[in-house]
């Protein structure tokens, strides 16, 4: 049976504590774990973007690979198996998710960064959003 988890990470404390959990979890059922961070890039609002600065998708890809590789060793050491993704994209969820399908997965693992109020409210939750559309189970680390 397919046991693959998803962790999706910002490089946040909050996610911080969603890596360690999806590492403990896969380690405990022997599942591969996809570790998985995304570039959120809105070209709709801001199409000059790239020609402004060209190489900052390109940094960010770098930030990103070092840090989801130090996952990789952590989750190597505990001796799970762990593949790193990076994907870019307007909405972060809905990367989330496809790579979910796509790799079958029957748990993604999030971190929340514990917005209340009328900021959660104007500013919205990717991990709301994976909870609301993911078609697998979803654990909401805080």
């Amino acid at each position: 049976m397919n046991n693959n988890i998803i962790v999706a990470t910002d490089g946040s404390q909050f996610s911080n504590v969603a890596v360690r959990e999806a590492i403990n979890i896969a380690k405990t059922y022997g599942s591969k774990l996809y570790c998985m961070s995304v570039i959120e890039m809105h070209f709709d609002h801001y199409p000059d973007f790239l020609n402004l600065a060209p190489n900052v998708i390109d940094e960010k890809k770098k930030e990103l690979t070092v840090y989801l590789e130090e996952i990789r060793e952590k989750a190597t050491k505990d001796n799970v198996q762990c593949e790193v993704l990076i994907r870019e994209g307007n909405e972060p969820y809905e990367l989330i998710i496809n790579e979910a399908d796509k790799v079958q997965a029957r748990l993604i693992v999030v971190g929340s960064h514990g917005r209340t109020g009328l900021k959660k409210l104007l500013m919205g939750s990717v991990a709301e959003r994976v909870i609301g559309h993911a078609n697998c189970s979803v654990l909401l680390a805080k």
